[in-house]
């Protein structure tokens, strides 16, 4: 159950969180359905004292799928949405990876974990 987070300042087309899963899905080798993606394109970012650039953080929290090696893959796919949906290049975006054991996830009232 990946949670996808984007905190940007650029502009969002109404179907970006929608095509954001399906990448991330895809990537992932995951169902759609399984991915959860908060959006918040109201944020105010920075770089140092750069506040006149648009910026994304994008932070994936998973149980499963990120390694180095799938991180890069997953880093391309996401850079690649982003420059055509939202113009940003990859020099605007940070990814943050944050591998989570399936004990530490509730969902559909159990963990995720199986005994």
């Amino acid at each position: 159950m990946p949670v996808i987070k984007v905190f940007t300042s650029a502009k969002v087309p109404a179907d970006f969180e929608v095509l954001l899963a399906q990448t991330l899905a895809k990537s992932m080798g995951k169902p759609a359905e399984h991915m959860f993606v908060v959006l918040d394109d109201k944020s105010r970012i920075c770089r140092g004292t750069d506040n006149k650039q648009q910026f994304a953080i994008v932070e994936i929290t998973s149980n499963t799928g990120l390694t180095k090696d799938a991180n890069e893959f997953h880093i391309i796919e996401i850079c690649k949405l982003f420059q055509v949906k939202l113009n940003l290049t990859p020099q605007q975006i940070l990814i943050n990876f944050f591998p989570i054991h399936a004990d530490m996830i509730g969902f559909n009232g159990h963990v995720l974990s199986k005994d």
